[in-house]
């Protein structure tokens, strides 16, 4: 009993050691990485809704589209592609997949930052890393003047104890490490002042469209709720967007445990800002928030 509670004592020393360097790299790379004084808007009610882009949200929009058409919306990836960007225009847009800056031959990347110049009528906040600030079709936007409203937030992966890095979080100096969108969204709207964050479209079912070949690459199939025939889509190797390198089961599984990680971060952090996270998707895997229908959203 002694042993255990020694290895034990050794073993909590480890990791508070492990948390203050992790926070004194964090501090290095603020330095190097981040913009100071990054204002995000305010929000301008007590809720909001993110909408990922999970096969749930149809049966969201079916059901709640009354909601939908009266919240404060954040969209996110392609859902600019979709004929309900145009129904619901959303006031608020973010991505952060490196793809949208590096992957440019992409045509459903071409067809959002042509949708973003020529078809928003409505005034919309774009939010985009702060790395990204000197792309062409983000300078193209912020020079235009019109509808669309450039807002950059820093993407500089922050670790450390919770009191030292959530007031890091909060000035807007750097984030939790995401490897989805909707974390994204999440950490933004949190920033922008909203009390309750919902989320629809999170069913973050990616296990369910796993495949590996007979050529050991792993497969899936990458379904979303503006997919017209989803069972005529056909498997995709899965592809680093930075390195374009084909990634391993082991490196999947250790990025989707990632982001499960990530949002328990943000579950504390919402608490350390007295606000509130809630999934009101149809579906979802995801157990880290509190669970309600979206028709007690607040109008």
């Amino acid at each position: 009993m002694i042993i255990y509670k020694i290895a034990k004592a050794v073993k909590n020393v480890e990791a508070a050691v492990l948390n203050v360097y992790r926070f004194v790299l964090s501090l290095g790379k603020i330095t190097i990485l981040s913009k100071y004084n990054l204002k995000l808007p305010k929000a301008t009610h007590s809720d909001c809704i993110v909408l990922g882009n999970g096969p749930s949200l149809r049966d969201t929009i079916n059901l709640h589209r009354d909601v939908l058409e009266k919240a404060d919306l954040f969209a996110v990836n392609n859902f600019p592609n979709s004929k309900e960007f145009m129904e619901f225009k959303p006031a608020n847009y973010i991505v952060l997949d490196p793809g949208y800056f590096l992957n440019k031959h992409r045509s459903d990347i071409i067809e959002v930052f042509r949708i973003l110049k020529d078809d928003v009528t409505w005034t919309m906040n774009f939010f985009v890393p702060y790395m990204y600030r000197k792309d062409k079709d983000v300078v193209e936007l912020k020079n235009k003047k019109g509808f669309v409203k450039i807002c950059f937030y820093n993407y500089t992966i922050l670790k450390g104890p919770a009191n030292w890095i959530y007031p890091l979080f909060k000035k807007n100096l750097g984030m939790p490490q995401f490897y989805n969108v909707m974390g994204a969204g999440i950490y933004v709207a949190l920033n922008c002042g909203y009390k309750n964050v919902w989320l629809v479209g999170a069913d973050h079912s990616w296990f369910d469209n796993l495949h590996v070949g007979e050529d050991n690459i792993v497969y899936r199939k990458d379904i979303h709720f503006y997919d017209n025939a989803p069972e005529q889509i056909k498997l995709s190797p899965m592809i680093e967007p930075v390195s374009n390198t084909k990634v391993p089961m082991e490196g999947l599984f250790w990025a989707l445990s990632t982001v499960f990680k990530s949002y328990g971060i943000l579950f504390q952090y919402a608490t350390y800002l007295n606000a509130t996270i809630i999934n009101a998707s149809e579906f979802s895997y995801l157990d880290t928030f509190v669970r309600k229908n979206l028709k007690a959203y607040k109008k």
